[in-house]
C-alpha cells in the first residue's frame, strides 16, 4: 500500500504545481490588463 500512497502524493504535488503556474499566469494577465486600462486616456 506504500506505493499507492507515494503515487497519490506525487499526483497531488503535480496538481498543485500546475495550478500554481496557471494561477500566476492569470494573475499576471490580470495585472497587465489593469495597468493597460488605467493608462488609457
Amino acid at each position: 500500500m506504500k506505493a499507492v500512497e507515494n503515487a497519490v502524493t506525487l499526483l497531488l504535488s503535480m496538481v498543485c504545481v500546475v495550478f500554481r503556474a496557471i494561477g500566476l499566469t492569470l494573475l499576471r494577465q490580470l495585472v497587465a490588463l489593469l495597468l493597460y486600462t488605467t493608462t488609457l486616456p
